[in-house]
């Protein structure tokens, strides 16, 4: 009976780090990023932010999320969504 919880263990032991890096082995899917173009930079003072959904280019009047962490992620780079759902400079 222990030969047999033995062989057991090794094999699921053996199983184990196969089968967790079969999903993570596979190529990552590609993030979607929308980046600032150097023109909106200097003209519209965009800012390319990454925030909790994915990496965004900011400019005051655009729509944004009350959702968590957001509120932070916009401070950090000047801005506050205000209650009509539109970016103010802070």
């Amino acid at each position: 009976m222990k030969k047999c919880l033995v062989v057991l263990a090794v094999a699921c032991a053996a199983l184990v780090p196969a089968a967790a890096s079969g999903p993570a082995a596979a190529r990552p899917a590609p993030e979607l990023r929308k980046v600032c173009s150097s023109y909106a930079e200097e003209h519209f003072h965009a800012v390319t932010a990454h925030l909790p959904d994915g990496t965004k280019c900011l400019e005051v009047g655009e729509y944004c999320s009350h959702g968590p962490g957001f509120a932070r992620a916009y401070r950090e780079y000047g801005f506050v969504c205000k209650a009509n759902g539109r970016l103010e400079e802070i």
